[in-house]
């Protein structure tokens, strides 16, 4: 199933847009990887067309697996700003996610607006992460010099 959205994900935006409700549908699919897949797929839509999905993959931001997480916030940030800032306020939420990566992603594609409440949250979780010996988010690969494979 994923190679198949893998398929779809290579398809020229225009046409891809055509078979949007079908990914969407796939992003309750119980295996990570083909949810992954589909956002990842959505990723490459045009920003006007993706914005009609923005509220499906702010949904995912609650989605179990890291990876999801990861890849909402990257393609969320495709968004243009006045669509972005809609959903800013979920992905201020991103700022406690138990994933170092997620937090990272979060923080590249936030809009300006909010930029001081999360480095206040950075600097919050930061002296926490001190003072229990945790790795702080400065030292994090966002993993985008990674590839899937």
């Amino acid at each position: 199933r994923r190679a198949v959205v893998e398929a779809l994900g290579k398809l020229e935006p225009a046409v891809l847009a055509t078979h949007g409700a079908t990914l969407v549908a796939k992003l309750e699919h119980s295996d990570a990887g083909v949810r992954r897949a589909v956002v990842n797929a959505l990723g490459k839509l045009e920003p006007a067309v993706l914005a009609t999905h923005a509220a499906t993959l702010v949904a995912k931001l609650e989605n179990s697996d890291a990876g999801v997480r990861g890849a909402v916030v990257n393609v969320l940030g495709k968004l243009e700003p006045a669509a972005l800032v809609a959903h800013a306020a979920a992905l201020v939420a991103r700022v406690k996610d138990s994933d170092a990566v997620v937090r990272t992603l979060m923080r590249k594609v936030l809009p300006a607006e909010h930029s001081q409440h999360v480095a206040a949250m950075s600097r919050k979780r930061k002296r926490g992460a001190d003072a229990s010996g945790e790795q702080s988010d400065s030292n994090v690969n966002d993993g985008s010099d990674e590839s899937e494979g």
